[in-house]
């Protein structure tokens, strides 16, 4: 490919000057997730509304919401977009305001017999008489309509969709003969036929923009505007197939890796002599996934923003990414070292020299992420080790016999359990041991605008062949509960057995 390439030396210095860190307040909800479902209990139908850890596993809270009128025959959740939630069963659907205190007004509202829908799509879609309506609800006055959409395709696939303030709901979709776009406030159905819909993709960068494109065609949507920027590309004189491009995170923005195709494009407004404005910007660097470094000559760079100096690596063209700041060339292991004014180096560690990586068993632990969590260890047949990013050394665990058995959030062997980097005496039996569930105790919510930190401690929950047994955050050992048998409580039915119950602590 000829391609009208900048030096990343420019592109690096136009990002910063463009983009900058901005320190907000964090709080611990805004990383928790929602999950919503039906269930039938005695003939009742309840709404079960469970908030989760970022970890995915454990529990922050559990409500229970019974729904009078709801038929226990085929009962189930169709959707939720944040002012109601639609739920059906066999007779019909129903809509449940989320304000407690419209719900309590209120209570349910039937809105169409299940037999007239033969589908729903993206909770408010109903494909009625082989029409597509879309339901606009008032929860405040309970009226509603469903809107026909004839010129709606009838077996879509959405690619996107989502609501923007004075433009309202919004789809991006596909079928088998077009990509469409439709908004909802203006009844306005848009078809984009230079996208061939059997290659269209779609990435996300925020709620309401979008990279859309196939083989040869791309565009940038920040919706309702959908911006083709094909040209700018083939004006840089890149020439290959936009379908074999990756979507890499950087720091505070995305780039495009083409690969050996095309390389690296970053993704930020710029005007080039003789082109003019474009999105994206070419550039000869290259990213090596084994190391999830950019490299640009003999130069390495983490995320485009510190340049990292390599050039104690003995085998450059080996070097990959162990942990998040550990390497190894296959001969020796380095430690990320970052300086005080950005810059970057990977040093040899002495303590992680003689560790052959490629021999060991890494062990992590199952949660998405946690703030109190077991990190990544590994073992070589005879010792458990670890890497303590605080003091860049390699930190001895534990000798081990037994096998280790992954608990999801904690691991067991010999008569030991590793949780939260502390280890704990086994006081159940070894070989019937098993996870049952974890739940959160939010103690500081938030970070203070930087000033403290989100602080939430957890308790875990274990059974053996005898009995239930507790651990929370900080403490020195498990604790056996008074239950008649353990067999009871399973992850399955964990938030309704265990969950909110003080008796169990």
């Amino acid at each position: 490919m000829k391609a009208r390439f900048l030096k990343i030396g420019f592109v690096l210095l136009f990002l910063f000057s463009v983009f900058y860190e901005v320190k907000a307040s964090d709080c611990y909800r805004y990383h928790t997730r929602r999950e919503i479902s039906v269930k039938v209990e005695n003939s009742k139908v309840f709404l079960v509304n469970i908030i989760k850890d970022p970890n995915g596993i454990s529990v922050v809270s559990y409500g229970k919401k019974l729904l009078e009128g709801v038929s226990p025959k085929d009962a189930r959740f169709v959707s939720i977009n944040g002012d109601y939630t639609i739920v059906a069963d066999a007779y019909f659907y129903y809509v449940f305001p989320d304000s407690e205190v419209i719900f309590e007004k209120y209570k349910s509202t039937k809105i169409i017999g299940s037999e007239k829908v033969a589908k729903v799509m993206d909770g408010n879609l109903f494909l009625i008489s082989g029409v597509w309506h879309y339901l606009d609800f008032n929860i405040y006055s309970n009226e509603f309509k469903f809107v026909p959409i004839p010129e709606f395709p009838v077996n879509p696939v959405v690619l996107a969709s989502g609501y923007r303030s004075n433009d309202g709901y919004f789809y991006i979709m596909k079928d088998d003969k077009k990509v469409y776009s439709y908004r909802v406030d203006q009844k306005k159905m848009q078809d984009y036929p230079d996208l061939n819909p059997k290659t269209t993709q779609i990435f996300k960068e925020d709620e309401t923009k979008f990279f859309l494109y196939d083989e040869d065609t791309f565009y940038l949507v920040d919706f309702p505007v959908f911006t083709d920027v094909t040209a700018q590309f083939r004006k840089q004189d890149f020439d290959g197939n936009f379908n074999n491009l990756k979507v890499r995170q950087i720091w505070l923005g995305y780039c495009l890796d083409f690969g050996n195709e095309g390389g690296i494009w970053f993704y930020s407004l710029a005007s080039l002599k003789g082109i003019g404005d474009v999105y994206f910007v070419a550039s000869k660097a290259e990213f090596k996934p084994e190391s999830k470094l950019f490299f640009y000559k003999d130069r390495a760079y983490l995320n485009l923003r510190n340049e990292l100096d390599i050039s104690e690596v003995k085998h450059k063209e080996k070097l990959k990414q162990v942990f998040e700041d550990v390497y190894s060339d296959g001969e020796n292991n380095y430690e990320l070292r970052l300086g005080m004014n950005s810059d970057a180096k990977l040093v040899l560690n002495p303590s992680l020299q003689n560790v052959d990586f490629e021999k060991f068993v890494f062990y992590k632990n199952q949660g998405l992420y946690s703030y109190q969590g077991q990190p990544a260890f590994w073992a070589d047949g005879k010792n458990l080790f670890y890497w303590e990013r605080d003091s860049k050394t390699k930190k001895n665990i534990s000798s081990y016999k037994s096998k280790i058995k992954d608990l999801k959030l904690a691991f067991a062997f010999d008569d030991k359990i590793l949780i939260e980097k502390r280890l704990i005496k086994n006081i159940g039996d070894f070989a019937t041991m098993e996870f049952v569930g974890s739940s959160v105790e939010v103690v500081s919510p938030c970070d203070g605008n930087g000033k403290s930190s989100v602080k939430v401690n957890y308790v875990y929950y274990f059974r053996d062949k005898n009995a239930l047994y507790l651990y929370k955050s900080g403490q020195e050992a498990l604790k056996k509960l008074n239950v008649a048998n353990p067999k009871e409580y399973t992850e399955e039915n964990f938030v309704e057995k265990i969950f909110g119950k003080n008796s169990l602590t």
